[in-house]
């Protein structure tokens, strides 16, 4: 198992400011805040597609952090092989210590890498049966997800998949409401604490279309709070 650091990049927020996006300071009570925030709804939503993974020998995971869905994607899918890229070396050092406890550090590698700049192996190419962005592609604006589609897809084989779980964006109306507090809160703390600069959910689903995507699957969660994503190409 190899955990690279590499420096960060600045990401530029919904009105061009630039903020140095970094969930380090985060990382010792992250945990914490996702129990009280999802009572484990989350970490369903995680898991609900990882069957659909059961033949695939090497899985790409992105933004993973402190490897909630790692261990578990490694434990039932015995034969994959995992490269996980995260921004931050303090999530990815938590990963590690949860690898180590179950014996699976020699299956993975962990790269601390900002993926807008971030430069993949050329042995990378074509190598991946399958992509999981699991809570990702919310911390970034349409442009942002558009260089990482780009960047990612041609990491893929011909019939791989795409995994994601995600916040489903609020109705509007009443009905909404809830969803639009929630969301609110979420991106409130997490602009002040990780330097987050998005402040709704910008869903990827047009962008993986044109990038040759269909979705599969999806399976609503929490009262339709939450999604979780099988996209095929």
């Amino acid at each position: 198992m190899l955990l690279e650091h590499k420096r960060r990049g600045a990401h530029d927020d919904e009105e061009d400011a630039e903020l140095l996006m970094n969930f380090d300071p985060v990382a010792p009570y992250y945990l914490l805040l996702e129990r009280l925030f999802s009572f484990g709804q989350l970490q369903r939503a995680r898991l609900a597609m990882l069957h659909e993974l059961h033949d695939c020998k090497r899985i790409l995971m992105v933004g993973e952090g402190q490897g909630r869905c790692l261990v578990p994607l490694l434990q039932r899918h015995p034969r994959a092989q995992v490269t996980c890229l995260d921004a931050s070396p303090a999530m990815l050092e938590r990963a590690a210590f949860k690898l180590q406890q179950s014996g699976l550090q020699n299956r993975c590698e962990l790269i601390a890498a900002d993926l807008l700049t971030w430069q993949p192996d050329e042995a990378l190419t074509g190598s991946c049966d399958a992509v999981v962005s699991h809570f990702f592609f919310d911390c970034f604006i349409p442009p942002q997800q558009t260089v990482i589609i780009q960047k990612l897809t041609p990491l893929l084989s011909p019939s791989a998949r795409w995994l994601l779980a995600d916040f489903t964006p609020a109705r509007p109306g009443l009905r909404g409401l809830p969803s639009r507090l929630l969301l609110a809160l979420l991106y409130g703390f997490f602009q002040r604490a990780a330097g987050v600069g998005v402040r709704q959910v910008h869903p990827p689903d047009a962008l993986l279309l044109q990038a040759g995507f269909a979705l599969a699957q999806r399976r609503s969660l929490c009262l339709g709070l939450l999604h979780s994503d099988l996209w095929t190409r």
